[in-house]
């Protein structure tokens, strides 16, 4: 056999397996998109961090959002994407998948926003800032354990065209509102001055007053300046001046200065 008729053969037999896989393909697609759903299956990721989302919260918005029933309907009157797209909406999460599983079922896997803060501004309207520095409203399903910032905060639209605003947005950079997110920050870093402040107050200066869960004391912690090294000699002071001393013996605790904790007595 000479190479022009292998080289004919050749090009005949890739042709053929051209066309095999087209018709392999469109088979499977025919078989997929004419599967029945058999159930709707949702996952969250991180229930055990936060239970702004539920399963039982998802099924109960698929149900009331979408008029044609999932469950056992076709997966190709099953719009996936329209889903998906709908769930990123939702101001408590912040990743969803959406997808028809080896059981053909439709999953769902949520990644719910996990809040840092939860602002009272000045007028008394609340809301959180998660730890990508979104803004978040507050749930009747779950409230989270998180330092509570108040005092002299101004009432801000935390939307703008009905997506929620990011700390980085330029009406809020620089401002009040990004101070009390890196002091949030700066208090989650050390897990124990996060567990211990209670409430962060803003005075008039825009400085910032502790309220702790244990003494009953308010910490002077002033601007942000020397922040790591100001919760580090907080710590210090609970782990070795306050059982010794005693949480009833100061009024104040003031963090300002540098290299030593200045203490009030009562």
């Amino acid at each position: 056999m000479n190479f022009k008729k292998i080289k004919k053969y050749r090009r005949i037999f890739y042709l053929l397996a051209i066309i095999l896989a087209i018709v392999i393909l469109s088979a499977v697609h025919r078989k997929y998109v004419n599967t029945l759903c058999a159930d709707i299956k949702v996952v969250v990721l991180d229930s055990s961090q936060a239970r702004f989302i539920t399963q039982n919260t998802v099924i109960d918005y698929l149900t009331r959002t979408y008029k044609k029933n999932i469950i056992g309907n076709t997966f190709k009157n099953i719009n996936l994407y329209d889903i998906e797209s709908d769930l990123k909406d939702n101001p408590f999460i912040k990743k969803a998948e959406v997808f028809r599983n080896n059981n053909d079922m439709l999953e769902i896997q949520i990644q719910q926003r996990q809040a840092l803060l939860r602002i009272f501004d000045k007028k008394n309207n609340t809301y959180y800032i998660d730890n990508e520095g979104n803004f978040m409203p507050t749930s009747s399903n779950f409230a989270p354990y998180v330092p509570i910032f108040s005092g002299n905060i101004p009432a801000i639209e935390t939307t703008r065209k009905h997506k929620l605003l990011n700390i980085e947005d330029t009406t809020l950079k620089n401002n009040i509102y990004s101070k009390c997110f890196q002091m949030a920050k700066e208090l989650k870093r050390n897990h124990f001055t996060y567990e211990l402040i209670d409430q962060v107050v803003v005075n008039p200066q825009k400085e910032f007053e502790l309220i702790p869960k244990i003494g009953n004391f308010k910490i002077i912690f002033g601007s942000l300046n020397d922040a790591e090294k100001k919760i580090r000699n907080l710590e210090a002071f609970y782990k070795q001046v306050g059982p010794k001393i005693g949480w009833n013996k100061y009024s104040k605790i003031n963090l300002e200065y540098t290299n030593q904790i200045v203490c009030t007595i009562k």
